[in-house]
C-alpha cells in the first residue's frame, strides 16, 4: 500500500492545525489542536490540547469562554474519531465548514516514513503505518500547538 524508499515506506499525509480566532476583525489565532490524515490507509487522528492554556493566556478567557471553547474542541475531535477518509478532498471539505470562533487550516502535505519488515499490503506493515502515524503526530502537536514560540502561537 505504501510506497518504497530507502528508508523503508512512506505515503502522503496531510495535517492542518485547529485554531482558535476569536475576532475575525484582528485575525489573532493560537493553536489549539491537530488533524492529521493519510489517505491510504484511512488514519484520521485528531487532537486537542485539554489545558487550552495557549488560547487563555493569549485572549484572556474568563470560564465561559474557557468553557464554550472546550466543549468545540471536543467535538470536533470526537466528530473524527469515526471518520475514514478515502480522498484528502474530504478533509478538505471538513476543514472548510468550520465556522465562528474555531479554525482549520487548508491541509497541507507531508510525508510519513516508517521502516517494515512486512510486504507493503500486510496487515502488520498497516499496523506500523499506523504507529508512524501516532508518532508523527505528536511531534507536530508538540512543535504546532505545545510549543512556547510565540511566533508558532499566534498569527
Amino acid at each position: 500500500m505504501g510506497t518504497p524508499n530507502r528508508l523503508g515506506w512512506s505515503a502522503v499525509a496531510y495535517y492542518a492545525p485547529i485554531q482558535y480566532c476569536p475576532d475575525t476583525g484582528r485575525m489573532e489565532r493560537a493553536n489549539v489542536g491537530l488533524i492529521l490524515h493519510v489517505p491510504l490507509y484511512g488514519i484520521v487522528i485528531a487532537k486537542h490540547d485539554e489545558t487550552i492554556a495557549r488560547a487563555i493566556k493569549f485572549f484572556d478567557l474568563d470560564e465561559a469562554k474557557q468553557g464554550r471553547l472546550r466543549i468545540y474542541l471536543a467535538g470536533i475531535c470526537w466528530a473524527l474519531s469515526e471518520e475514514k477518509w478515502d480522498h484528502h478532498r474530504e478533509f478538505v471539505k471538513f476543514a472548510a465548514t468550520r465556522g465562528n470562533d474555531i479554525k482549520i487550516w487548508e491541509p497541507r502535505t507531508c510525508r510519513l516514513d516508517w521502516d517494515t519488515e512486512h510486504g507493503a499490503d500486510s496487515e502488520k506493515s498497516t499496523e506500523e503505518a499506523k504507529r508512524a502515524a501516532a508518532a508523527l503526530f505528536d511531534q507536530m502537536m508538540d512543535e504546532l500547538v505545545y510549543t512556547t514560540n510565540p511566533e508558532a502561537t499566534c498569527s
